[in-house]
């Protein structure tokens, strides 16, 4: 069961990484299609993460399609939702 409940923080921690990698202006436009075809829409902005996107499990690859206020794009597909050694610190701060 944890891992299920975990499995939406760590989604939500790519989705994070990668806009701020590609200096993404919030908010941003997120689009991701699980395995199954499940679609869940939502805007994401780090100053608000408290997202109700997840209501079960997404099956694995999931591919995130990200739109920033300014128009910029990015398309990643995540195939892992085990949680990054580096992000533990990241999610208690």
């Amino acid at each position: 069961m944890y891992e299920i409940a975990k499995q939406p923080i760590v989604l939500m921690g790519h989705i994070e990484t990668i806009c701020e990698e590609r200096g993404f202006i919030p908010p941003v436009e997120v689009n991701a299609t699980d395995f199954d075809g499940t679609v869940w829409e939502f805007d994401f902005s780090p100053e608000y993460d408290s997202v109700d996107l997840l209501l079960v499990a997404p099956r694995l690859p999931v591919t995130l399609r990200l739109r920033d206020a300014k128009g910029s794009s990015a398309e990643a597909q995540v195939t892992d939702l085990r949680c990054p050694p580096g992000w533990i610190r990241r999610f208690l701060q």
